[in-house]
C-alpha cells in the first residue's frame, strides 16, 4: 500500500533575487513497510527531498500525497499536526534538549497528545527506553551520554507517537563505526517489525543497510535499486 506519492516535484529556493532549483521534477512512491535509503553527493537535493517528505519544507510545484491526502494546501498548523502524530525524526546531531533527562526527551512529543493520561504516557516512554537498551540511563541528562546512546534516545523519541514513518537524516554521521553499525542494525530490526523508514546518507555502506536505494543526482532520481543482503539485485535507471 502506498504511503507516499510525489508527482513532478519541484523545489526552488529564492535569495536576493536569485533562484536555485534544488529538485527538478521528481516522481516517487514509497510503500508502507519499506526501508528506503536516499543517496547522492552534496548538493544533489537528497536532504531537500527528505525535508519535503517530512513536511519541514513546502514544495514549489508538483503534488505530495501522504496516506492518499494531498498536502500541498495544508496550513502550517495542519502540517505540524501530521509531523507530530504521523512522523518520527532521527537527526545526525540528535536534537536532544540538554537540560532534560533521557525520559523527558523521549516523552516530549507526547505533550500535545490529549487522548492519553500521564501514567499511560509514562508507560510508553519506559517501554521504549527499555526497547532501545538505555533504561539504566533514563534519569541522565543527554549531556552525560555518548553519541551512540544519544542516538538511541533519538530513536525512542521518534517512536513515541507510533508514527507511520520514520525519517533518518545521516543518523550515523556523528558516530564511530561500532556505534553506527549498532544504530543501523536497530533500524533494520524496526523495519523487520513493520516500520517504514526513509534514510538519507552519502555513504554507500550505510545505504546498503536498506532494502531500496534511490540515487539522487542534480535534483532528479538517477537510479532506483532494490537491495538484498547488502547487494543491488535490481536496478532501474532514469534518463530525464
Amino acid at each position: 500500500m502506498s504511503l507516499i506519492t510525489i508527482k513532478n516535484l519541484v523545489k526552488i529556493y529564492s535569495s536576493d533575487g536569485v533562484n536555485t532549483q534544488a529538485l527538478n521534477g521528481i516522481d516517487l512512491e514509497i510503500n508502507e513497510g519499506e526501508f528506503v535509503a536516499i543517496m547522492g553527493p552534496s548538493g544533489s537535493g537528497k536532504s531537500t527531498l527528505l525535508q519535503i517528505l517530512g513536511c519541514l519544507e513546502r514544495i514549489t510545484f508538483g503534488q505530495y500525497f501522504f496516506e492518499d491526502k494531498e498536502l500541498n494546501t495544508y496550513s502550517d498548523d495542519e502540517l505540524a499536526f501530521i509531523r507530530n502524530q504521523k512522523m518520527g525524526f532521527i537527526f545526525q546531531s540528535f536534537n536532544l534538549l540538554p537540560r532534560l533527562t533521557v525520559f523527558e526527551n523521549v516523552k516530549l512529543p507526547l505533550i500535545y497528545t490529549e487522548n492519553l493520561k500521564d501514567f499511560e504516557k509514562n508507560k510508553i516512554v519506559d517501554d521504549l527506553i527499555t526497547l532501545v537498551g538505555i533504561n539504566e540511563r533514563k534519569d541522565y541528562r543527554s549531556t552525560k551520554l555518548s553519541g551512540g546512546q544519544k542516538q538511541r534516545v533519538a530513536i525512542a523519541r521518534a517512536l513515541v507517537n507510533q508514527p507511520k514513518i520514520i525519517f533518518a537524516d545521516e543518523p550515523t554521521g556523528s558516530l564511530d563505526s561500532k556505534s553506527g553499525e549498532t544504530i543501523l542494525k536497530f533500524l533494520q530490526d524496526l523495519n523487520d517489525q513493520g516500520h517504514t523508514i526513509v534514510l538519507v546518507t552519502h555513504e554507500s555502506e550505510v545505504a546498503e543497510s536498506a532494502k531500496r536505494i534511490i540515487y539522487i543526482k542534480d535534483g532528479l532520481i538517477d537510479r532506483d535499486c532494490l537491495v538484498t543482503n547488502r547487494r543491488i539485485v535490481k536496478e532501474q535507471g532514469f534518463n530525464k
